[in-house]
Formats: structure tokens, sequence, C-alpha cells
């Protein structure tokens, strides 16, 4: 009877044992983050400004408390090549005093450089809409359809968003205000 406990206990031990090693991977968590292209706006929206400029540093320190171990830019790894944004993000960490008004440099590399990050990612998708919509401009310009392309043309309908100043939204609301 004791041979058996003790084989029994032997085999149990072991089953466990490996039904317990073989533990699933831990999925990850993603954490995404949009916005608008900071530099492409009209005057009225000055990034640099005090009021922006707080909005912005707010924003940081709320994914800075997510701990990312690494962040991704909307940049074609392809187009600007890695080690142009590796140069960028060090000269950005070294102090460069030129302030840059993009949101990589103003949220990207201020987060990186605060989490020791040793580099960023480039990511994108490989569309072509600035490649289609110069052909799509070509053909309105030849055929005497600009004004039907910019939404100007008799019998257009222009959706009531279209008319929504968003300079405006951003001159008059925090950035992350919703």
């Amino acid at each position: 009877m004791i041979k058996i406990n003790f084989y029994f206990t032997i085999i149990t031990t072991l089953l466990f044992s490996c039904a317990f090693s073989q533990s699933a991977k831990p999925k990850i968590k993603v954490h995404l983050l949009g916005t608008f292209h900071f530099a492409q706006t009209d005057s009225t929206f000055d990034v640099l400004s005090e009021k922006n400029q707080k909005s912005i540093l707010k924003l940081c320190e709320i994914v800075k408390k997510q701990k990312p171990d690494k962040i991704f830019i909307e940049r074609m790894p392809d187009y600007e090549h890695q080690n142009k944004m590796d140069s960028l993000f060090q000269a950005y960490k070294k102090g460069d005093p030129r302030q840059r008004r993009n949101e990589i440099w103003q949220v990207a590399f201020r987060v990186a450089k605060d989490l020791n990050h040793r580099t960023i990612y480039s990511c994108d998708h490989p569309g072509q809409y600035g490649y289609y919509y110069s052909k799509i401009e070509e053909y309105a310009r030849k055929n005497n359809q600009i004004e039907i392309l910019n939404g100007k043309e008799n019998g257009i309908t222009i959706p009531e968003s279209s008319l929504i100043n968003e300079d405006s939204l951003l001159l008059n609301s925090d950035l992350l205000e919703s």
C-alpha cells in the first residue's frame, strides 16, 4: 500500500508540474493615441503657446503612466529611414533648441525621453493618398473642374461637418477635452 501511495504521489506530481509548466504567454497591452497633426493647422493654433504646452504636458503624463515599453510614430519606415528618426530623437534628448511643432517632437519624443527609451519606432500604412490626390487634382485642372473638386460648384452638397473651423475649436478648448 505504501508503494502504491508513493507511485501515486510521484505520478500526480509529475502530471501537475507538466500541466502548470506550459502556461500561456501573457497577452500584451497596446494603447493607441491619435492626435491631429500639430504642425498642420492654420496660424491661429499655436502648439507652442503656454495653454497648449500645458495641455500637451498633461497628455504626456497620462501616456507615461501607462509605462509603454515602445513608442511608435506615424512615419513610413521606407519613407523616412529609421536612422533619421533615431538621429532626431537623439538630438531631442540632447536638448536640441529648435521647438518643432509636430506631434512627434511634442509628444512621442518627450514621453520616450522621460521613460529613458533608446529609440522610437516608425510605422504607417503604405497608403498613397498624396499620390492619388495629386493625380485627381491634375485631372480636375486639365478638365476645368477644380471648383467641383473644391466643393464650390453649383449643385455640390457639402457636409455640414466640413463647414466647422476645426482650428477655432482648438483655440477654444483643451487638447484633452472631448
